[in-house]
């Protein structure tokens, strides 16, 4: 039955037993009524006793596998722990030396996430080398970038008296070149009479002169 196995000649003896004094009893006469009733709880108690071993034997089976199962997962430990013995010096280092080269990376990795973090701050922080003067040029030279003139105002002030043309009141969506085509002048003739730079225009409500075509 395996490990956990268990005899059942004591109650295979006590049930012969009983049966033999059964008999042996028939033999003399029969016994009494009390007789035959304890010999009856005899034999019951021997049946029961039997059911009992049975299930006692079922559960014994039942640990026997589990006992098997854990020593079949020992047994597996100590294999995998002895592979793990089994590493040689050259493993061993080449294992460290990765270990060291991944502490390496993620230390590069933080101290470049740090930087990144800390860039934009630093651009927007004030130079403290940069001079008054060289403030002050920058300043100058941003005014002076396209996208910081003033909007042209037209003077029709520095037209010639002499000129001969008309004024014309600039409407919202107007150009030189839209009012010059308007007026039957070149748009060049609109722009020095009203000192006004080429590629800009006149803001609507402003007064122009218009010379004669």
């Amino acid at each position: 039955m395996g490990m956990f196995s268990l005899p059942s000649s004591h109650v295979t003896l006590s049930a012969i037993a009983a049966t033999g004094l059964l008999a042996l009893l028939s033999a003399c006469g029969g016994p009494s009524e009390q007789e035959w009733k304890a010999m009856q709880q005899a034999a019951s108690q021997v049946g029961e006793m039997q059911q009992e071993i049975k299930s006692v034997r079922g559960r014994l089976i039942e640990l026997e596998t589990d006992v098997n199962l854990l020593s079949d997962d020992m047994t597996s430990l100590k294999g995998a722990k002895a592979q793990a013995a089994q590493l040689s010096p050259e493993d061993r280092k080449l294992i460290d030396e990765m270990k060291k080269k991944i502490e390496t990376l993620q230390a590069d990795l933080d101290k470049a996430r740090k930087e990144a973090a800390a860039a934009p701050r630093e651009a927007a922080a004030p130079r403290p080398a940069e001079s008054g003067a060289a403030a002050a040029g920058a300043t100058a030279r941003a005014s002076r970038a396209p996208g910081n003139l003033p909007e042209p105002v037209a003077d029709p002030a520095a037209a010639n008296p002499k000129d001969k043309g008309s004024y014309y009141d600039v409407q919202k969506g107007d150009t030189i070149e839209s009012i010059a085509a308007a007026k039957g002048v070149s748009a060049s003739k609109i722009r020095a009479a009203n000192k006004i730079p080429s590629g800009r225009n006149p803001t609507a409500g402003a007064r122009i002169f218009v010379p004669a075509p």
